[in-house]
């Protein structure tokens, strides 16, 4: 069902935005014993939530996060996620939003069949509606592997009772996975927004900027007047580390099909993130560590990328294990969930899915660290360009599932630089769309420097190779160079 993401990108962007600079723990003053805590915003945005200052003492206040389960009002919520859309499409009287019973009946009894929906609608419209229904359960105290139920669930009853259309494979696969790991995403990036200990106009702006990010998690709390009751910030708020860049600049795609060439100049926007650090954090609870990119630029007047989003990116960990730990060395295996949606002029590529693999660093003193990670990668459903498929819907991509391997070494400087190399390859087995198989990698190459406390600049190429054969048709080899430079502001500080 197409969407219009962008009313929806532009608030998250500024959201974003917020929580990673004003993600801060509050610190309570000194009081005397007869007068109550009066809440302070601390310099450090990481100050532990008790720090005290000397010769302090501290009041604690009972935390108002809800520990409990509200099953009732989880329901309520996934149900006006989807009667909110259908009102919507209904008043503009679309053709498949005239549902009935009949309809209804219709889609239980015959097949299921592959959207044909634009690129941008499948890959991100649809995770993030779903990312919608897994909050309605993670903000009525569910974790994460029991919302992650809550995806699935309203993706079925979507696609049978939400519109005319037959239910649609990857439609379910796209709001389920892609829900879960978008919904953690931005409910970790809304506890960074919040703080129970903020008030006056400061507690306006988390709140709102909270409710931005995590529309479902904002309206719950506003209903049960979590909003403005103060107290302690639940641990799980504050990650153990928190690195961010916001990089503005300008990027080259340079596209080679045959003999012919084009290139394609933008301004672009990005954001990247690191929370929590992989060798401290990714055995604890799933996404106490993931890395998190999103990245806008002028749509292109030639080339794929016809939206302003060109890259949303979030791996997740799920679980990991020591292999080794010495007293500057440290190696795991860590397994991860994946989404990705890339759509620039050159190329685009789409999917969800599981990795898995080593992540080791064998220098790690505190101020430089060398990193190394080899991982394996499976995709339950990849959406990459297709030569000879296209829709009247717009569809111009193949679906199928995936497999593949990355590998990435960076070297960081903490305080004054990050290099960095890495690659990814996978094949894909078209299973929608015109039959044969996508072989596709990238590697790339980026470098920053802080001149100037936050202020930085940098540099990053990518190499983009698909090898397309297909049954019935010739086979496809496309190559593309991407060249940018930028400007970078660490957010909130530059760490390792």
């Amino acid at each position: 069902m197409p969407r219009d993401y962008r009313r929806t990108l532009t608030p998250i962007w500024a959201a974003v935005v917020v929580a990673l600079q004003g993600g801060a723990a509050v610190a309570q003053t000194n009081v005397s014993p007869d007068r109550p805590a009066a809440p302070r915003v601390t310099d450090d945005p990481f100050e532990p939530p008790n720090a005290e200052g000397a010769g302090a003492s501290t009041v604690k206040v009972r935390a108002p996060e809800f520990s409990g389960k509200r099953l009732w009002l989880g329901t309520a919520e996934l149900m006006a996620v989807q009667l909110i859309p259908m009102a919507f499409n209904n008043a503009k009287d679309l053709e498949f939003a005239k549902i009935t019973p009949g309809a209804w009946k219709d889609n239980l009894e015959n097949p299921w069949k592959w959207d044909n929906n634009q690129f941008v609608n499948n890959q991100f419209s649809h995770p993030y509606h779903g990312a919608l229904y897994y909050n309605a359960g993670r903000a009525n105290g569910y974790n994460f592997w029991a919302s992650s139920a809550w995806p699935w669930i309203g993706s079925l009853m979507w696609e049978y009772f939400g519109e005319k259309w037959a239910p649609s494979p990857n439609d379910l696969v796209n709001t389920s996975l892609g829900g879960i790991t978008l919904g953690e995403t931005f409910w970790r990036l809304s506890s960074l927004t919040l703080d129970n200990r903020s008030q006056g106009r400061t507690r306006v702006f988390r709140e709102l900027g909270a409710g931005l990010l995590n529309p479902v998690r904002g309206f719950t709390r506003l209903v049960h007047g979590e909003t403005g009751r103060q107290g302690e910030n639940p641990e799980e708020w504050r990650p153990s580390t928190l690195q961010a860049a916001l990089d503005v600049g300008y990027r080259r795609n340079a596209a080679t099909v045959s003999t012919v060439r084009e290139s394609v100049d933008q301004g672009f926007v990005g954001l990247s993130m690191r929370y929590g650090d992989v060798f401290d954090d990714a055995h604890k609870t799933p996404f106490s560590h993931f890395t998190f990119r999103v990245e806008t630029a002028r749509p292109a007047d030639v080339g794929l990328q016809a939206k302003r989003l060109t890259t949303l990116q979030s791996r997740g960990s799920l679980a990991a294990w020591k292999l080794h730990d010495g007293e500057r060395s440290h190696h795991r295996f860590a397994l991860f969930i994946t989404y990705d949606y890339m759509s620039n002029p050159a190329y685009e590529f789409g999917g969800q899915g599981v990795a898995g693999g080593w992540i080791g660093t064998p220098l790690d003193n505190g101020d430089v660290r060398l990193t190394f990670e080899t991982l394996v990668r499976t995709y339950a459903l990849a959406a990459t360009f297709s030569d000879y498929f296209e829709t009247d819907e717009g569809r111009n991509y193949d679906y199928g599932p995936g497999v593949g391997a990355s590998g990435a070494v960076n070297l960081s400087w903490k305080g004054r630089a990050t290099v960095g190399v890495s690659g990814t390859t996978n094949w894909i087995e078209t299973v929608s769309g015109v039959d044969g198989r996508h072989h596709q990698s990238d590697w790339s190459a980026d470098a920053r420097f802080y001149v100037s406390g936050r202020f930085g600049v940098g540099a990053l190429y990518r190499r983009f190779d698909r090898e397309s054969r297909y049954d019935a048709f010739p086979t496809v080899k496309f190559d593309s160079d991407e060249s940018r430079v930028f400007l970078s502001l660490a957010l909130p500080r530059f760490g390792r």
